[in-house]
């Protein structure tokens, strides 16, 4: 059942009553809050990703040194 589908009736006039409009900077003040986050999650996903691929990056430097080095000693 999805939410078109759904007859809400009428509105409760006391609390048609209580509706008013949101002050000017509310929506923009909602928007940086959002943009916030999102830029704070965009620079944690660069951040494990980049110390992610150190990480691999200096593991495979080391065991393919290791593995060069242990096949020249076996020579």
């Amino acid at each position: 059942m999805s939410e078109e589908d759904v007859d809400p009736g009428e509105r409760i006039v006391e609390i048609a009553a209580l509706e008013e409009e949101p002050s000017h900077g509310f929506l923009g003040r909602i928007r940086n809050g959002i943009l916030r986050r999102v830029a704070g999650v965009h620079a944690l996903d660069f951040l494990f990703g980049a110390v992610f691929g150190f990480f691999r990056e200096m593991g495979d430097l080391f065991f393919s040194s290791t593995k060069a080095s242990s096949s020249r000693s076996r020579e």
